[in-house]
């Protein structure tokens, strides 16, 4: 979904926090697949503490052969 770097995409963080670096987590699919959107989730627990040295990577995805299918039926 993001094929260029930018600024801001830092995913590992050894628990320090912050958003400027590099992106080294991913979410992969086959073409089977067309993402529909991606979030990097930066949020901590209280006290600056993280539960994870990396922030969660997580991805919304459509399924291409069920998608042409419902539209199939719907005409």
């Amino acid at each position: 979904m993001r094929p260029q770097r930018m600024p801001g995409e830092l995913t590992f963080h050894a628990f320090q926090g912050g958003v400027t670096g590099s992106r080294i987590d991913f979410v992969f699919h086959t073409e089977h697949f067309t993402t529909l959107a991606a979030v990097i989730y930066r949020t901590g627990l209280a006290e600056g503490r993280f539960p994870s040295d990396h922030y969660a990577v997580t991805a919304e995805a459509d399924v291409k052969v069920l998608t042409a299918r419902l539209r199939e039926l719907s005409r």
